[in-house]
């Protein structure tokens, strides 16, 4: 007869008992855990796609407002340039015309940055003198200019001479500039071999960036025009704006080394008339 160990028995029934009450007690609340978690981890997940999905869609929004924008400012550009070669054509003509009826003047074109054909253009319809002021040394250009820079300037009065015309360039001086940088202004104009150097000097004007520099004196103007004579002996040197912060409707400066003079009013402020310069002028001693 088969005989039952009771011992065994008992030992696989405390291992059944075991095994359901840790499934039930242990396991199971485990195994919910995980479900949860992996269940918040996916809706996570979900939520992650869905930001990045998000900020894809803005990306290539923003990336076909830059097409958008590229392609206006292609638009714009290509405008301008037509608008340009048309006001170009309509000087041409306008100095044309001018040499024609007016022989006995000399023209003296100030367009900004021009190329050396269209200097050669110019040239043709009687243009001799090209006016591009460099306005100041090349370290403190970028304080004063931000649509080009000093070597654009530099290159339109290279493409000047080249095209064979005088070129006139000086600059501004009172705009917060040191001692240093009207030197080397001065040299950079001597190396160019410049025909005139017009020499302003800045009047401060309300509502302007350069409204709160003090004002120079008639000793440092006259100290500037010396210095600009020194460096360029044979170049003439032209007073322009700032007359009036010297005595005498700047009279000194002629004894200076200014030996030029630009007459009437400026772009900003006004100047003196020519009547009055001419007997300033006569009554120095100077011939006109």
């Amino acid at each position: 007869m088969l005989r039952l160990d009771f011992n065994l028995v008992f030992t696989i029934l405390n291992i059944v008992i075991w095994y359901v009450l840790i499934r039930k007690f242990l396991f199971k609340p485990i195994n919910n855990i995980i479900t949860k978690r992996e269940e918040s981890l996916n809706a996570r997940y979900d939520e992650v796609k869905q930001l990045q999905a998000e900020a894809q869609a803005e990306k290539d929004k923003s990336v076909q407002y830059q097409n958008q924008i590229e392609s206006e400012k292609a638009k714009v550009m290509a405008q301008a340039q037509l608008d340009a070669r048309k006001e170009f054509d309509q000087i041409v003509e306008a100095y044309k015309r001018m040499h024609e009826e007016c022989k006995e003047i000399e023209l003296c074109a100030s367009h900004g940055l021009l190329t050396k054909e269209q200097f050669e253009i110019l040239r043709k319809v009687g243009v001799t003198r090209c006016h591009a002021n460099i306005e100041t040394s090349r370290r403190y250009f970028p304080s004063i200019c931000t649509t080009h820079t000093f070597e654009d300037k530099l290159a339109c009065i290279r493409a000047a001479k080249e095209a064979g015309l005088e070129v006139c360039s000086g600059g501004i001086v009172g705009m917060g500039e040191t001692w240093e940088d009207r030197l080397d202004m001065a040299l950079t104009l001597a190396e160019l071999e410049v025909d005139s150097i017009p020499l302003n000097a800045l009047m401060p004007i309300p509502g302007t960036p350069f409204e709160n520099l003090k004002q120079l004196t008639e000793e440092e103007l006259l100290r500037v025009i010396a210095m600009f004579r020194f460096i360029n002996p044979s170049t003439s040197i032209r007073l322009a704006a700032g007359r009036k912060l010297m005595k005498e409707n700047g009279k000194k400066a002629f004894f200076s080394g200014a030996n030029a003079t630009i007459t009437g009013d400026m772009l900003t402020t006004s100047g003196n008339n020519t009547k009055q310069d001419k007997q300033m002028l006569v009554a120095s001693g100077f011939e006109i």
